[in-house]
């Protein structure tokens, strides 16, 4: 049992910024969410457009602060470690001072379904970052349709 419960393990991809004063990480890994199984699946069901049971882990960054420096750092830092993980931009949107980026890791060239989705968003007092690793349909992006295909 601790073989399977080691093979499953994860790395988390962010947690030097978890590290960081004044931020707020939540991590949730494989052998957790294989563990609450049906839980997770009820509460989160109506909440998400996509079968939890694939995700493998879910990592969130926050920082809601004014230390300009911790802001810079976060936004510096975490493009360095996303450029590492060759991931694809989907969604790139700036406005008024606030970014909002979307990435996927493509499981294969069919882009049928992903192996992360990259959430970030930051302006210059908040700090949001979410990634969340398994096999998730196409459909969590475009909000559409049945997602039986995630059961394979």
């Amino acid at each position: 049992m601790l073989t399977s419960l080691t093979a499953c393990s994860q790395v988390r991809v962010f947690k030097e910024l978890a590290d960081m004063p004044g931020v707020e990480s939540v991590y949730i890994g494989r052998s957790v969410m294989m563990l609450a199984g049906e839980n997770i699946v009820s509460n989160v069901s109506n909440q998400v457009d996509f079968d939890i049971r694939n995700v493998s882990s879910i990592e969130v960054i926050t920082y809601d602060g004014t230390q300009s420096s911790t802001l810079s750092t976060l936004q510096s830092r975490s493009q360095q470690i996303l450029n590492g993980q060759n991931l694809e931009v989907v969604v790139d949107q700036r406005s008024d001072g606030e970014r909002n980026t979307i990435y996927v890791q493509p499981s294969d060239s069919t882009y049928m379904s992903f192996s992360k989705i990259v959430v970030l968003n930051y302006d210059d007092s908040d700090f949001n970052l979410v990634l969340i690793e398994g096999k998730i349909s196409n459909t969590a992006l475009t909000g559409g349709g049945d997602d039986s295909d995630n059961n394979h």
